[in-house]
């Protein structure tokens, strides 16, 4: 789809850029109102953390790779968010400090947005697995990945309910 002569596919990541989201603390330790977010300030995409009023900023993530989309887990424990240190876009989650940044999507296509459920035992996310952007979810550990949504259409953005 173009927008004003821009693919939404070049829109997307700038969006992206501004999201902020409500986040925990340290490991096992979340610290309700804290914003995780995407920024560029050093030279590529990472993920920072930092206080509501802007003090406290800690970077999380520090790789040459683009990595974006945070998502706070309910409990603010841990983060999921996007990646392409592996050479496409994949989904990661770490703790709320940045320790134990794990791969939980392992394959040759695109998988992004990611959602946790409000009880925090699920992500869903979308990929491109079946040749077009579907609607997925998985278990919080990466497990029982599972097509929710199956048509020639696009289907993005997936948002749990409370």
């Amino acid at each position: 789809m173009k927008t004003a002569g821009v693919t939404t596919a070049l829109l997307f990541p700038i969006c992206l850029a501004v999201l902020l989201t409500a986040c925990g603390g340290g490991v096992g330790e979340p610290a309700v109102g804290k914003i995780a977010f995407e920024s560029d300030r050093d030279g590529d995409s990472e993920i920072y953390l930092m206080n509501a009023d802007g003090s406290g900023l800690t970077s999380l993530t520090d790789n040459s790779a683009r990595d974006f989309a945070p998502a706070c887990s309910p409990d603010g424990t841990r983060i999921a968010f996007v990646s392409t240190r592996d050479g496409d876009e994949e989904i990661y989650v770490m703790n709320a400090d940045g320790s134990g940044q794990t791969n939980l999507t392992d394959n040759p296509t695109i998988d992004d947005t990611p959602a946790w459920s409000p009880d925090g035992t699920r992500i869903a996310f979308v990929s491109t697995r079946d040749g077009n952007l579907e609607i997925y979810v998985m278990n919080a550990d990466g497990s029982g990945s599972t097509r929710l949504t199956d048509n020639p259409a696009a289907d993005r953005d997936p948002a749990w309910s409370p």
